[in-house]
């Protein structure tokens, strides 16, 4: 999402060509991730986090004003067998990032480390 917006932003600059933004995007943010402190890297991810809760409630409220409150009452109880695949799909998933990250082979004993290709 943040590196779309960044090629909006450069196509009104003039830069017309996908390879320009996403180069210039690494370039500011790898710049910022490799030059930039700890608490300089924090700050920026508090604007951004910031940005995107800003965001959220802006999308929350605009789309209340359409809102039908007593169909919120209602239940569908026949749209429950088609979402059971996508629910277990969203398990499945939290499920494997969570192996991944806490059972991965690699895991040394202070935190995830980079496999050893080399020995």
């Amino acid at each position: 999402m943040l590196k779309e917006n960044f090629q909006y932003l450069l196509a009104y600059c003039g830069f017309c060509c996908k390879w320009e933004s996403a180069t210039l995007f690494s370039l500011v943010f790898g710049g910022i991730c490799y030059y930039g402190g700890q608490r300089f890297i924090g700050a920026i991810n508090g604007v951004l986090v910031f940005g995107i809760i800003i965001s959220f409630a802006a999308l929350v409220g605009i789309a209340c004003g359409d809102l039908s409150w007593s169909s919120l009452l209602r239940a569908n109880f026949e749209a429950v067998p088609k979402s059971v695949p996508i629910i277990s799909l969203a398990f499945v998933y939290q499920f494997s990032c969570f192996l991944v990250f806490f059972r991965a082979p690699w895991r040394g004993q202070r935190g995830i480390q980079a496999p050893r290709l080399c020995r």
